[in-house]
Formats: C-alpha cells, structure tokens, sequence
C-alpha cells in the first residue's frame, strides 16, 4: 500500500519559499516594534517636561506618538498568528477584517500622519532659518497644535480611497 501526500502545492510553496516568514514577522518584528515603542515613550516622556514644552517638541511628540502607533496595531496580529501558530492554517473569516484593518489600514494611515508632521517640522525649522523675525508670529503652539490636528483628521479620508480598494480585493477575486 501506497501513502498518499495530500500536501497542497500552496503549501509547499508557502513552506518552501517563505521559511522567514516565523522568525522575521513572527519574533524579531515585534521586537523591533517594541524597541520603537519604548524609545518613542522615553522621547514623549522627556519632551513633555514642563521646561521642555516648545512648538518643536510639540511636533516632535505627535511624530514619536503616530510613529509607535505605526508599529503597535500589527502586535495583535503578530501574537495570534505567529506566537499562537495561526499562520498554520487559513486565517478565519471574522479575521479577514481585523487583519486588514491592524496590518494594512492603520499603520499606513498612522505613517501617512508621521510623514505629514515630518513634512510639518521641516517647514517649521525653515520658517525658524529663513524668517527669524516673523517666526514668533507662524510657530507658535497654537498654530502646531492646529497642524497636528489637520494632519490627524485628513490622514484618514487620504488613505480612505487605497484601503477600500485593497479591501475590497480581500473579499472578491477579480479573476
């Protein structure tokens, strides 16, 4: 009598060509966000003192705060798939969701407002080089905080287009 494999090629080629797939998103890419995340506290946590509150450090914890949150919502996909041996199988259905919203929506949306602060300090230090005499009147914590406020509200119609798109390609197959 003959035993019959009845491995998938889907899952030959899962095992065969993706064996980094545990060690790197499963183990050392939660570190990495980990390290990110204590760093990013340590850094609010500094430039949060009160002799050091200035409209640059305001920027600079809205960046250290929507940089952690970049990394942080893919840790509740990381322990269940990885560290609880999900990725051995289909990811359920009710998952689906959840996967994409903590893996894709939120931390391009969370980039997407760090990348607008970044855009935001640049123009900051600029005004504070090139206009030092009106610089007093444009950086002040009001017109920061308003900045971090836009950034935060406009990030997500921006991304809103892209992740319907690829939303709606988790659930249908357009081939």
């Amino acid at each position: 009598m003959t035993s019959v494999n009845t491995t998938s090629t889907a899952q030959v080629y899962l095992l065969r060509y993706n064996r980094f797939l545990v060690p790197i998103s499963g183990f050392l890419s939660p570190l990495f966000i980990l390290i990110t995340l204590t760093t990013n506290v340590i850094i609010c946590a500094v430039l949060l003192a009160p002799n050091m509150r200035s409209p640059t450090n305001i920027l600079l914890v809205s960046i250290a705060t929507s940089d952690a949150l970049t990394g942080v919502w893919s840790l509740p996909v990381s322990v269940y798939l990885f560290w609880l041996g999900a990725y051995r199988d289909w990811l359920p259905h009710s998952w689906c969701f959840v996967y994409f919203c903590l893996t894709e929506h939120l931390p391009t949306v969370f980039h997407t407002i760090s990348v607008w602060l970044t855009v935001g300090l640049a123009t900051q230090r600029y005004n504070y080089v090139c206009r030092p005499v009106s610089v007093r009147q444009l950086c002040t914590t009001r017109s920061v905080v308003r900045l971090v406020v836009v950034s935060y509200d406009s990030s997500e119609p921006s991304t809103a287009r892209r992740s319907k798109l690829s939303l709606v390609s988790v659930f249908y197959d357009f081939s």
